[in-house]
């Protein structure tokens, strides 16, 4: 495994963690087993048989391990512990948020693939999609998993005052009441828009 194979795996996987932690957190474990088998890696479609059967997270660490320190290749054993860290990070029952952080600093990416993949991750257009709507106060998150992780950011930056999450229809609407509205669109921004995509007039976000 090279460099750039690695990044494409490491990709693959990150996108398939969050989906799967997501669905773990809406439905519980139960629900990786109509999920799992459609997995191509073999390592992370075993750890989470392992999660499914409720095996102690002791276990699962040591099995990884020794699959590990019987890998050769530098990539190849970065790739492996990755692996394990997301099996035992839905294992954990971590936000996407911090799961996704989490898998990134063990990746050790170069700046500009980092960049690649977070944007591609939040803003891809199967991923994610924002749209302010009326006079922009309503943000319509395509994806539970982006519209779970901006709530968690907004929630972090103590900016809750005035914001109505919607986890059924998966928006996040900023009322009248909001102390600062203009930093929540800038953080809804962060999280994949780009800010001169914004149109003022319209308060439209898009990709």
């Amino acid at each position: 495994m090279n460099e750039k194979v690695f990044i494409e795996d490491f990709a693959n996987i990150l996108r398939q963690t969050l989906m799967l932690n997501e669905k773990v957190k809406e439905f519980g474990l139960s629900s990786l087993d109509s999920e799992i088998w459609n997995l191509d890696d073999e390592d992370f479609k075993q750890g989470l048989v392992l999660v499914g059967d409720e095996t102690k997270p002791a276990i699962i660490e040591e099995i990884f391990s020794n699959i590990i320190a019987f890998t050769a290749g530098e990539y190849e054993r970065r790739y492996k512990t990755i692996t394990k860290r997301a099996v035992l990070g839905i294992q954990e029952g971590l936000s996407s948020r911090l799961l996704m952080k989490v898998l990134l600093s063990y990746a050790n990416l170069p700046p500009d693939a980092l960049k690649k993949i977070e944007y591609e991750l939040l803003s891809g257009e199967d991923d994610l999609d924002i749209e302010g709507e009326g006079e922009g106060d309503e943000y319509q998150i395509e994806n539970i998993r982006h519209w779970a992780m901006i709530k968690e950011a907004i929630e972090y930056g103590e900016l809750t005052k005035g914001i109505v999450f919607d986890k059924s229809s998966q928006t996040i609407t900023i009322t009248a009441d909001c102390d600062n509205p203009d930093k929540v669109k800038e953080l809804i921004a962060s999280h994949g828009v780009p800010a001169n995509t914004q149109d003022d007039s319209s308060d439209e976000l898009g990709l």
